[in-house]
């Protein structure tokens, strides 16, 4: 009964929260459930969002079977004007821990995480700190392939710094941001799975790849 009321807020807490922020450029990209002791995961993937492109990768190492680490990375061109389009790059690092679990009949896999994001180009960086909250569900077809959907909320600390013409030339700003991503986890195999998600953010983005597991 406990478990199905936190799974209740959480949703609560999704619908209430659903609004804009400036975007992550990583996401999220795999669903609830965190890897066993001993396994790990590496994806690839491509962004495109409002006003920037990014090619990611990732890695993925289970610390314990309720606790993983994630590391994510890539090249990002962002078309941050004040004299022309920059390309940068971008880091990201997460711990999730696994709180409810379907196998176990808990109504949703749900796990709970702290991630850093750090992105920059040659006029703005951008450094977010903060946790977030994800929801996913297993579905199976007959040909015995699952079909994933999750949701994660993201509420984090934002630093950013850029250079502007004029007599005040650095500027920086502090806030704090809230995010949503939605995303679909597709099984092509038992170690290769699809994934795609859709950033509801300042800069609304859409980011599309593939993980591969290793036991």
């Amino acid at each position: 009964m406990k478990k199905l009321k936190l799974t209740a807020i959480c949703l609560m807490v999704f619908l209430a929260y659903a609004a804009p922020a400036n975007s992550q450029f990583l996401g999220q990209l795999e669903t609830a459930p965190t890897l066993l002791k001993g396994s790990y995961s590496a994806g690839i993937y491509a962004g495109v969002y409002d006003d920037a492109f990014a090619i990611l990768g990732g890695f993925r190492s289970g610390i314990t079977d309720y606790l993983d680490l994630g590391l994510r990375f890539g090249l990002l061109n962002y078309d941050y004007d004040p004299w022309k389009d920059e390309s940068g790059l971008v880091l990201g690092l997460d711990l999730k821990y696994r709180v409810l679990e379907t196998e176990i009949d808990d109504p949703l896999d749900l796990s709970l995480g702290g991630c850093m994001e750090f992105s920059s180009i040659e006029h703005f960086s951008r450094l977010a700190i903060g946790g977030y909250t994800i929801l996913s569900r297993d579905f199976c077809f007959q040909s015995g392939r699952v079909l994933s959907p999750y949701g994660r909320l993201n509420l984090r600390m934002e630093r950013k710094s850029w250079e502007t013409k004029g007599p005040v030339k650095e500027h920086h700003d502090t806030d704090l941001e809230m995010g949503l991503t939605l995303g679909l986890s597709l099984e092509l195999t038992s170690k290769t799975f699809l994934v795609g998600e859709l950033q509801l953010d300042e800069f609304d983005g859409l980011i599309v790849g593939a993980n591969f597991y290793i036991d």
